[in-house]
């Protein structure tokens, strides 16, 4: 992890900005070789914007670009980065590309969210829904998402582990200095904080049973003897004419299938 890594985070294609995202530990001087303003990016703060042109090997202006500056570890993967906004030419995103790789590579599929938890910027059940928040496809489901990317799974998930080991640390004092004149270990109350930890956890496991369907989406099957209606009921779902509708049976002979938001819930 010791190598610097770009790549485009916005998505492929023409649009009026793109952002091209450097991290690692040569950042500031591999962009240096590239920007026309190299001595205010060397001393640049934390979080900070310099406009400035992106420059080829040869000097030339490529286009004018937007550096936001986040030196570690203050930054998404806890590294040096610098985000590139550029025009969201697509000639011009592969030749700025093509100058920052022949001095780093290209960093692989969701390698920037491994080195922010590499470095305990985030641990795994955030890292792992910051893909969930990308694709959510459904407000529950952003929604779903985007509490854990803030910590509410990690917050109860370490609150449930801090108080299984409180009561496993009661049980071992007890078996470890039974020989020893100290007051005897409350059995009613060990009891209850068991009982306490195991409610927190099905609790825990429930909502994991909701939130997959909030990700994979709730499946729902329309069947019916011929024409009962289910081309009709299925239009008026995605509110558009997608199976045809007539009045002779046998119609629709071929299974249909679409995916559409239902009060905030993904349905398939």
């Amino acid at each position: 992890m010791n190598d610097t890594i770009c790549a485009l985070i916005t998505a492929p294609g023409t649009a009026a900005i793109a952002v091209i995202r450097v991290s690692g530990f040569s950042t500031f001087e591999l962009l240096a070789g590239f920007f026309d303003k190299a001595e205010r990016l060397s001393k640049a703060a934390s979080h900070s914007c310099i406009f400035g042109s992106f420059l080829d090997a040869e000097g030339r202006p490529l286009d004018e670009v937007l550096l936001t500056v986040f030196r570690a570890p203050k930054s998404y993967t806890g590294e040096d980065t610098i985000e590139i906004s550029c025009h969201g030419n697509p000639h011009i995103i592969d030749r700025i590309l093509s100058c920052l790789l022949s001095r780093a590579r290209m960093a692989n599929p969701g390698e920037f969210t491994l080195r922010a938890f590499l470095n305990n910027k985030m641990d795994l059940s955030e890292a792992e829904a910051v893909n969930d928040l990308i694709v959510a496809g459904s407000s529950k489901a952003h929604e779903a998402a985007l509490m854990q990317v803030k910590g509410y799974l990690s917050r109860h998930l370490q609150t449930l582990l801090d108080e299984i080991f409180d009561a496993r640390l009661r049980c071992e004092l007890a078996i470890d200095f039974s020989d020893q004149d100290l007051p005897q270990i409350d059995l009613e109350d060990l009891a209850h904080r068991i009982r306490a930890i195991r409610e927190k956890a099905e609790a825990l496991h429930d909502e994991g049973s909701h939130a997959r369907k909030l990700r994979e989406g709730i499946r729902i099957c329309l069947a019916g003897a011929p024409n009962a209606g289910k081309s009709s009921l299925f239009n008026a779902f995605l509110k558009q004419n997608r199976a045809i509708v007539t009045p002779h049976p046998g119609t629709t002979r071929d299974y249909l299938e679409e995916s559409f938001s239902l009060s905030g819930y993904p349905i398939v």
